[in-house]
């Protein structure tokens, strides 16, 4: 079925076309000023042609009908989505350093989501369940590496305690007291602990026998 011909707006007193609209919505989606390098005809055709296409689903490669302003239909953007995180996996997966969990000595492994698991808790269960594996068969989550703690200095302080005060207002701190402040601060901070999956590092769980 196609779509509805657009509402032609034409110069007040004539009926010289200026701009079209979509018929569904209302919406002035086509004007011959937006089109150059090409005939007056021409660029009239191609204005009404995008109001007459404005909200009128288009067509994915696969024949289903998409959502406006939209080249592919939400099954084969799902699809295209995990095929190139699936790739971008692998790649990373080849490139990275290989270590069996047995060798590896980091405290922490990742499944390139939101889970990081202790390796001193890590069960068989859990780690299956959130390994990654190649077409082959091998298995793997990913390193960690943690983040040392967050720090405050005299600098940090200042420009925020004083980003709205005169230029002269740091001559006027205590500071002595303030820098026995940031000590107290960054003692307080030292349990802080970011994980970070390390892409640099595949945690090794299965390898397929190889084959007598």
């Amino acid at each position: 079925m196609r779509p509805p011909r657009p509402i032609v707006l034409v110069k007040q007193g004539t009926q010289r076309p200026v701009a079209y609209a979509c018929r569904k919505c209302g919406v002035v989606a086509g004007s011959p000023l937006q089109y150059s390098g090409v005939s007056e005809a021409e660029r009239h055709r191609l204005a009404a042609s995008a109001a007459r296409r404005h909200c009128a689903p288009g067509a994915c490669t696969c024949g289903a009908s998409t959502l406006r302003y939209r080249a592919e239909c939400a099954a084969c953007s799902s699809a295209r989505c995990a095929a190139e995180s699936r790739a971008q996996q692998l790649a990373r997966f080849t490139a990275a350093r290989k270590v069996p969990l047995a060798d590896y000595e980091g405290e922490y492994v990742n499944d390139d989501d939101e889970w990081f698991e202790p390796v001193s808790d890590l069960e068989d269960d859990s780690a299956q369940e959130h390994a990654m594996e190649t077409d082959d068969g091998v298995s793997w989550l990913w390193g960690c590496t943690l983040d040392p703690p967050p720090r405050v200095d005299e600098g940090d302080i200042l420009e925020f305690a004083l980003r709205f005060e005169h230029e002269d207002a740091s001559d006027h701190v205590d500071l002595a007291r303030l820098r026995g402040g940031i000590t107290i601060i960054n003692d307080a901070l030292s349990g802080v602990r970011t994980i970070r999956a390390d892409y640099g590092v595949a945690v090794l769980l299965h390898e397929p026998e190889e084959e007598a």
